[in-house]
């Protein structure tokens, strides 16, 4: 009995593993709870937000579509306006060309008058052109749109003009032209050439000496000789004789170089001047001043000095202001072809009047003269003769009626 009261009581405890495994079920059931509630509020949001645009986008495109046909509709009626517009003016265009051509037939102005009018402002510009300034490309050109004006007019004696211009636009093709531009462009390269341009080298070296040797077998008179001729060849060495039809040119220093390059800078500027004003005579006479400097102080066996020389004897050649040709022919034409349309105007004037008359009498000629009725009366021979009077009075107004028209006629003169 006392090992068994001395032995230590054994007590059975609870284990804590299943509490444990219940709490984190319930803890994984309630985040599931708590993810499928998120999940089911995200995916109804999205469905709203869904729903919204497609009315949103359902919307807009009705606008859009009832917008389209607010345009479709403003377009057709712009179209429908447009064509009544291009009726309208077309219906202008044809009234005010009818009003012109009673107008031109009423107070004689026509097309044609326009036309002669300004081919003649145009020849006399060339002309003008010509003579002041020789421009023989401004000439042309202008004499070549007086032409093609001419060339819109289907009268009689126009081919005359068109000769006459022919023949002007001819000559002035084939007349010497002068390269303004590039000549006063040459004249500009030559300046910067000019620049470069050496003086010829001043040699001070003595001309070398060649003494003659002493023979071996010389006896002394040779020997004397030989000394002597060769103490002489060096005092002429020393010494150079020249005769002289000229005075001596000094030698330049470095400022005159200069200067002298200057001068000749301001030749070529002076020049191009004279090629602005197209004066042969001041341009001759600096090209010729430039060339005798040239040839006088700088060297000419260089590739500069050789093109610079060259350049310049070039320019001499050149004829600055060639006789201008005439074209007096083309506007003397244009006066004749001008009076000759007044008369022909004047002609067709009187013929629509003799027309027109013709056409007023033919219509009233044509009405029956209204009479009021009245009872037949017996004949008597009063009235047969008034009726006989009656017809002979008709025969001679229709009679003075054609010599009127035959004066008219034999008045104006045929073309």
């Amino acid at each position: 009995m006392t090992e068994e009261n001395k032995s230590p009581a054994k007590i059975n405890k609870p284990s804590k593993m299943p509490l444990l495994i219940g709490f984190l079920a319930l803890l994984l059931a309630i985040a599931s709870a708590g993810v499928a509630g998120y999940l089911w509020i995200e995916l109804h949001r999205l469905q709203t937000d869904n729903t919204n645009n497609f009315s949103q986008i359902t919307s807009r495109i009705f606008d859009q579509q009832n917008h389209l046909k607010v345009i479709q509709e403003s377009a057709n009626a712009a179209l429908d306006s447009s064509s009544s517009l291009e009726k309208e003016s077309e219906d202008l265009a044809s009234r005010i060309q009818n009003i012109t051509e009673e107008l031109s037939s009423v107070t004689g102005l026509n097309r044609v008058d326009w036309q002669i009018s300004h081919a003649e402002h145009l020849a006399r510009a060339a002309h003008q052109r010509l003579v002041l300034t020789n421009d023989i490309d401004g000439a042309y050109a202008l004499l070549d749109a007086a032409d093609k004006i001419m060339a819109d007019v289907h009268e009689l004696g126009v081919i005359d003009v068109r000769r006459s211009m022919a023949q002007d636009l001819m000559t002035l093709k084939v007349t010497n032209k002068v390269d303004v531009v590039g000549l006063f462009e040459k004249l500009d390269a030559l300046k910067a050439h000019i620049m470069k341009l050496s003086l010829p080298p001043q040699d001070w070296t003595a001309d070398e000496i060649k003494t003659k040797e002493i023979p071996a077998n010389a006896d002394l008179q040779q020997k004397v000789a030989v000394v002597m001729d060769n103490a002489w060849q060096m005092f002429n060495s020393q010494y150079q004789t020249q005769q002289l039809d000229e005075p001596i040119k000094p030698i330049l220093s470095t400022e005159q170089r200069s200067y002298l390059k200057q001068n000749l800078n301001l030749l070529m500027e002076q020049a191009q001047l004279a090629v602005i004003k197209r004066d042969p005579i001041v341009f001759q006479r600096i090209i010729l001043q430039a060339e005798t400097w040239v040839v006088e102080h700088f060297r000419l066996d260089t590739p500069v000095g050789e093109v610079v020389l060259e350049s310049l004897v070039d320019m001499k050649t050149i004829e600055l202001n060639p006789t201008a040709p005439d074209i007096t022919a083309t506007i003397r034409s244009l006066k004749t072809f001008s009076v000759n349309w007044e008369k022909e105007k004047q002609i067709r004037q009187q013929g629509g009047v003799i027309s027109e008359s013709k056409k007023a009498e033919e219509t009233l000629s044509e009405t029956p003269s209204e009479t009021p009725s009245e009872t037949p009366k017996p004949e008597t021979p009063g009235a047969d003769a008034s009726g006989e009077q009656e017809t002979p009075a008709g025969e001679t107004k229709s009679e003075e009626s054609n010599t009127d028209s035959q004066e008219l006629n034999q008045e104006v003169p045929k073309v």
